[in-house]
């Protein structure tokens, strides 16, 4: 069993694509596990590896007690995770990898055909806490594609907002928005928010501008996305104006910088 089992891992780590899913809290791994397993199945050759990373230093000075409880949570919640994924017929395996620290670890992983790195959402973080936090390094150090998942429910995903400014960011978010929306059967609103007062002639350009943009991202603007252009005060409040005028299941921004 095990030699098959190491031979469907190298299988898969052989992929063209991979999806690198950092798993850190049990609260989130499933949530992000999920939301790999639709990105896999939109796309062929992808397969996704839910990583857990064994701090050695956070290893060696804890006591056997917290450590058996741990793995058993960890064990626990792996389970969990592989009996969705076979359910989800979805190319997913499990691997540990010690490392100096989370961050470390994650950089480790993603050297090679790694097609993106899903993490959670660490929440509000203070100062002191950002310097040295995972998802800060792999932001900024990773090699590859890097998504933050705010989970507020992914089992019924029928409507997407995509705030587009134009940038390579936005692009991506284009891309993984549609990428769901193929496997969920959504819909998909693109949206521009300005703040001055164009003429007609203007805003025609922007919404060319904004659809040129969704084509260059998928090669065409596929029937389920469908674009609008917002007016308010600022960017923040135009995106929230929107997601009050009609209810949105999930949101995909692209990072500002």
């Amino acid at each position: 069993v095990a030699r098959l089992l190491a031979e469907r891992i190298k299988a898969l780590e052989a992929r063209k694509d991979r999806i690198v899913v950092a798993v850190a809290n049990p609260k989130t791994a499933q949530g992000l596990t999920r939301l790999a397993t639709v990105l896999a199945n939109a796309t062929e050759d992808t397969s996704v590896c839910v990583l857990t990373v064994l701090p050695q230093a956070a290893a060696r000075n804890s006591t056997s007690r917290n450590a058996a409880f741990s793995d058993l949570r960890q064990r626990f919640v792996m389970q969990r995770i592989m009996q969705e994924a076979h359910e989800r017929n979805a190319p997913v395996y499990t691997k540990a990898r010690p490392a100096a620290s989370i961050g470390q670890g994650v950089l480790d992983e993603v050297k090679g055909n790694v097609k993106l790195v899903l993490m959670g959402w660490p929440g509000p973080l203070t100062p002191s806490q950002i310097a040295d936090h995972p998802v800060k390094i792999v932001l900024q150090k990773a090699h590859s594609h890097v998504a933050v998942l705010l989970n507020r429910g992914l089992d019924n995903v029928r409507r997407i907002l995509v705030p587009v400014g134009g940038g390579f960011h936005s692009r991506l978010a284009i891309r993984l928005a549609y990428e769901i929306a193929l496997s969920q059967h959504a819909d998909i609103v693109a949206i521009h928010v300005f703040t001055d007062s164009p003429d007609a002639e203007e805003l025609t350009d922007r919404m060319t501008h904004l659809r040129d943009i969704i084509e260059e991202s998928l090669g065409s603007v596929p029937p389920q996305i469908a674009t609008r252009l917002v007016r308010a005060d600022n960017v923040l409040s135009g995106v929230l104006a929107e997601t009050r005028r009609q209810p949105y299941d999930l949101m995909v921004v692209g990072a500002s910088e």
